[in-house]
């Protein structure tokens, strides 16, 4: 889109769920935007960052603490993604949330062996939900060398709102 769109481009790297949801209510009270949350996994709550830190000091000083399940950025991904979506409705603005997969455990992970973190909120407020696999790769030799020039994807589309179609689509990424 060249120099007009990179000049506009504004770079952040919130670190709590918290600070995310607040950057994105900001932005979008600017007026029309688009957001890319890379990732929601890499997002802390505030609780868990203080139950860490308190588990550090624990351990420097020989002792144990109790342990956390870690519900908090579900929790708060329910509770904010509501304002979230209410606000790209008014602003005109697009949110895009990425998350890694992860093995999915116990029952029932023979019929959906993969999964992501944060929770039901993200699929449940998401118009759409994308699920992007590496198919195989894309080889040319080059100065003598085989080289990986690109990869075969396959996107699987496991909710959309606007349609309804789900369909798989393969695409060439290079």
């Amino acid at each position: 889109f060249g120099k007009a769109l990179a000049d506009r481009i504004e770079w952040r790297k919130p670190r709590m769920v918290e600070e995310c949801y607040y950057m994105l209510w900001d932005d979008m009270k600017q007026g029309p935007c688009i957001s890319v949350v890379d990732s929601w996994d890499a997002l802390v709550a505030i609780v868990d960052r203080d139950k860490f830190l308190e588990k550090k000091k624990a351990f420097e000083n020989g002792k144990g603490t109790s342990g956390s399940y870690g519900t908090a950025p579900p929790k708060l991904h329910s509770a904010n993604l509501r304002e979230v979506v209410n606000n790209c409705e008014e602003s005109g603005s697009i949110v895009i949330g990425i998350s890694q997969s992860r093995t999915n455990i116990g029952f029932g992970s023979q019929f959906k062996p993969e999964t992501r973190s944060g929770g039901v909120a993200l699929t449940f407020y998401a118009t759409g939900e994308l699920w992007f696999k590496i198919r195989g790769e894309f080889r040319r030799r080059v100065k003598g060398k085989d080289e990986t020039i690109g990869h075969r994807l396959l996107v699987k589309v496991e909710k959309n709102r606007e349609s309804g179609w789900e369909p798989d689509v393969e695409l060439h990424h290079y």
